[in-house]
């Protein structure tokens, strides 16, 4: 049987964050779990010494596989590791990565190779993929002092209308290539059922991006709503490397972006 851990453990806002973010449950681990968890399919998590490990019994294929593997980069990211790499084999699942906006990070290999992840070269997560069965274990020992000193960090939500989703993924990209939690929507329902999730997962921000380029942020810890562009919000300055603390509600900083008000 699976059992909820009610107990909060030792471990930095900016890392529980990101797992609550992504929807996985902390349960308390026991010999049984492998079987109770295809049993009653759900998305959960549990501490080990210096690590942690995330299941997705609860979706299929690629799916539960993109959800695991996005889930340890985020907080490879948002921890500010960097040159971080997603070497695989698989393009089914690599497409689904580049929804999360991971297209540059990602290594094609020839043969069956499993979704690796790595730091400067170094692997920092181990994956287990089997039917109805998906796991990947992220090695915690480089994480944890490195994130004392973070705030807690806000997550966003992108909103794509129809026929913005490319234009929505290079916000999704550039956000995260700068230390931002960001969710992309993935639901089917309108805008309203994008807010009502948003509040519901007590995010701070929805960007909601339009097929005219137009782009609507909306924040909530600071009650404001900012229409832009998405060319405006992603361009860099190309002589600077100036920034200032960004708009997309995530209470990070990275580089200088024109969010002028129109």
């Amino acid at each position: 049987m699976i059992k909820v851990n009610p107990k909060k453990r030792e471990i930095t806002d900016t890392i529980w964050t990101v797992i609550e973010t992504f929807g996985f449950s902390e349960v308390e681990y026991n010999e049984g779990f492998y079987e109770d968890s295809k049993k009653e399919p759900g998305k959960y998590y549990y501490f080990a010494k210096n690590s942690m490990t995330a299941v997705n019994s609860q979706d299929s294929g690629e799916k539960a596989k993109a959800d695991l593997v996005a889930l340890c980069v985020e907080i490879a990211m948002v921890c500010g590791k960097e040159n971080v790499t997603i070497s695989l084999s698989d393009e089914k699942l690599a497409e689904l990565l580049c929804l999360f906006g991971f297209e540059n990070i990602i290594k094609l290999e020839t043969g069956e190779k499993s979704a690796e992840l790595l730091c400067l070269g170094k692997p920092f997560a181990k994956t287990k993929f089997e039917e109805d069965y998906y796991e990947i274990t992220l090695d915690l020992s480089e994480f944890l002092d490195e994130t004392a000193g973070f705030e807690r960090v806000q997550a966003s939500l992108i909103f794509a209308e129809t026929d913005a989703e490319g234009m929505a993924y290079d916000i999704a990209y550039n956000l995260r290539m700068n230390g931002c939690i960001v969710e992309y929507y993935t639901g089917c329902g309108t805008i309203d059922d994008a807010l009502l999730y948003t509040k519901e997962k007590g995010l701070g921000c929805i960007l909601r991006v339009y097929s005219d380029g137009k782009l609507m942020i909306n924040d909530f810890a600071k009650n404001e709503i900012i229409e832009t562009t998405a060319s405006d919000f992603l361009g860099y300055y190309d002589d600077d490397e100036e920034e200032d603390e960004c708009d997309c509600g995530c209470g990070g900083h990275h580089h200088h972006h024109d969010h002028d008000m129109h």
